[in-house]
């Protein structure tokens, strides 16, 4: 279960677009993805029979990243993490240069964080979704649909939901100033998607 939360003002339509591109390449995976929009509709609070949520929340723009880092997913040290944040300005800005459609971009980076958030840290590939560095002929790919999970990505994180333990280590620590949730202490690295510009 994915609770998204549309900070940046992007719109109810381009948001479930872009959450059934991306639930299209978790099904291809044999993830089945429950989409919840908590802005939009009733959205009971988390109780303990409700732990397996994760949080993606689509932001205007990061404080301190560089230019062409589209998103970031939240993870400590031992790989475990709950919310994966997406710039969507990067993602305006893309799609207006090259007249992408902005819910497949949206839905393509989404796909990406939130598979960070199952994979762990060190989760790139040299291709597919979760390749690290998209240029252009892998943004095209992303695009169109063709870069979904590999096979031993899509047993990964099969097997992790999978585990009695999964809920369990997702923790809820709320740094100081911050929004949402996070992790106390993450790591960026693998966490990051750049796109090329």
């Amino acid at each position: 279960m994915v609770a998204v939360y549309d900070d940046a003002g992007v719109g109810h339509e381009i948001v479930q677009r872009a959450e059934a591109q991306a639930g299209r390449l978790f099904g291809e995976a044999g993830v089945a993805v429950s989409w919840r929009n908590p802005r939009w509709e009733v959205f009971l609070p988390e109780a303990d029979g409700q732990k397996r949520f994760l949080h993606v929340h689509i932001v205007r723009r990061p404080r301190a990243l560089a230019e062409d880092v589209f998103g970031t997913a939240f993870i400590d040290e031992e790989g475990h993490g709950r919310q994966a944040d997406i710039f969507y300005d990067r993602i305006a800005n893309l799609s207006t240069r090259g007249a992408q459609d902005r819910a497949v971009l949206l839905g393509a980076v989404m796909a990406h964080e939130v598979g960070h958030l199952l994979l762990g840290p060190h989760a790139h590939a040299p291709a597919g979704i979760m390749c690290g560095r998209w240029d252009a002929d892998k943004l095209q790919l992303a695009i169109v649909g063709l870069a979904g999970f590999n096979a031993e990505q899509a047993m990964r994180m099969r097997q992790r939901i999978a585990q009695p333990a999964f809920s369990a280590t997702m923790r809820e620590v709320k740094p100081k100033g911050s929004v949402g949730i996070q992790p106390s202490a993450f790591s960026p690295e693998g966490a990051v998607l750049r796109a090329a510009q």
